[in-house]
């Protein structure tokens, strides 16, 4: 029995701001007030409408891996996502730009592992310069095994060292 629902968006965007967009980022939401919103951060973004609140992976939300569904939008040729963060999740289409005027298909998928969630999505388009989502920040996990690789390196080569005097 499948335990998901899997989603694929695909939706036209066009550019009527009169500036040039250097990226275009969609932000997935959930219902506020759910158990999972302490991993939330404190104080929620200022373009999260009320009842709602950030996706974090525990909500059984996510966008789907680009092997599961396609995603891309014409016009961008690089994304960058924050899956698989405790707090948010959101994709932004990067590299390249869409003119004012312009106009653009993108598309990606949205799991939904509880088969029932209902979520939001925002749309953030941002002007040259400007960044509409954060930066993405290694999960502390991550840079300790990223670490321990190091340090396990370092004794290798120590030890092969020893073993060649």
């Amino acid at each position: 029995l499948k335990r998901r629902k899997d989603y694929r968006l695909v939706f036209n965007v066009t550019n009527a701001t009169g500036q040039g967009w250097a990226s275009f980022a969609s932000e997935l939401l959930d219902p506020a007030g759910q158990r999972n919103d302490r991993q939330d951060p404190a104080s929620q973004p200022g373009f999260v409408p009320a009842g709602w609140s950030t996706s974090s992976d525990r909500d059984k939300l996510r966008f789907a891996t680009a092997r599961d569904i396609a995603r891309g939008m014409t016009g961008f040729a690089g994304i960058v996502t924050d899956e698989r963060g405790d707090e948010r999740d959101w994709i932004s289409f990067v590299q390249r730009s869409l003119l004012s005027g312009g106009a653009a298909v993108a598309s990606f998928g949205v799991r939904d592992r509880d088969r029932h969630s209902p979520f939001l999505l925002v749309h953030l388009p941002s002007v040259a310069g400007l960044q509409a989502v954060p930066a993405p920040v290694p999960e502390p996990g991550t840079l300790a095994l990223v670490g321990a690789g190091l340090a396990g390196l370092g004794l290798l080569r120590r030890g092969r060292r020893r073993a060649s005097r």
